[in-house]
């Protein structure tokens, strides 16, 4: 039997953050899905972009280091508010990106055409259908991706970003996800701009209730009513402190994902052979 194979994009939030980040999510999910199929291979896309940010972040919290108290505290408003600010789409088409902005998404695009790279390794071009992706991206990581796939889709055309990288993007999990509260940037446009999926992806905007960053995408606009299939509402676990706002950082270890995000990556490669 052919093996199969489908793509896996983890995409980090906000903060600081190690080279290993993903590995143990990644490796979870790789099991799940070797449970379900093991005819399956999971070929990971880790897009570690913060990085770009932290060096600028560091740089500020020393300069501004003496003289002041509540360095702690500080050192987090650096670290968390100036990624937010540092990355900003531009305000419209015509208007240039800022510096961050590219740079990140240069670091999307790298990773993305690694992984072409690496399904390929003859560099021919993917040999037969595009490989599924599915992305998993956290916070403003989920804002980044939104606006990565916006951009490649800007000329109207979603088969642009198969055609770049040999993918088809058939799932998206955005978990922990701000970006309902862009609609406040763009009021007057009615916030009717979402993503597009492969024909027949699903969306999935994951949040628990006591995370404050995230909201639900669905009720944003009758166009992401349409483009997002569910607002998957976790139930909080006393454990790992997810009926307070640090579940904000409770995502990636909650076997509940996994285990959805293995049974989409499962579904992607039998649709595959489809």
């Amino acid at each position: 039997m052919n093996r199969r194979r489908v793509a896996l994009c983890v995409l980090h939030g906000i903060g600081a953050q190690r080279r290993q980040w993903a590995d143990e999510f990644v490796a979870r999910v790789r099991r799940a899905v070797a449970e379900r199929d093991p005819d399956i291979d999971v070929f990971p896309c880790v897009i570690w972009w913060a990085p770009i940010t932290q060096r600028y972040e560091d740089e500020l919290a020393r300069r501004y280091a003496r003289g002041l108290s509540w360095s702690w505290l500080r050192r987090l408003v650096i670290g968390y508010g100036g990624d937010v600010i540092a990355y900003q789409a531009p305000s419209s088409r015509d208007a240039p990106p800022s510096w961050m902005y590219g740079a990140v998404h240069r670091r999307l695009d790298r990773r993305l055409r690694g992984l072409r790279g690496l399904l390929d390794p003859t560099g021919g071009g993917v040999a037969g259908p595009p490989v599924p992706l599915v992305t998993v991206a956290h916070s403003l990581g989920s804002v980044i991706f939104s606006d990565f796939i916006y951009d490649a889709q800007a000329g109207g055309d979603p088969e642009t970003f198969v055609r770049r990288y040999g993918l088809a993007l058939c799932g998206l999990f955005t978990i922990g996800s701000p970006l309902a509260l862009y609609a406040i940037r763009y009021p007057h446009l009615g916030f009717d701009r979402p993503i597009t999926l492969r024909s027949g992806g699903t969306w999935i905007n994951v949040l628990y209730r006591a995370d404050v960053i995230a909201h639900p995408l669905r009720v944003a606009s009758d166009a992401y009513a349409r483009a997002v299939s569910e607002d998957w509402v976790l139930p909080w676990r006393l454990w790992d402190w997810s009926w307070t706002p640090v579940a904000h950082l409770a995502y990636w270890n909650d076997g509940r994902l996994i285990a959805r995000v293995a049974d989409q990556l499962a579904r992607a490669a039998a649709r595959s052979l489809a």
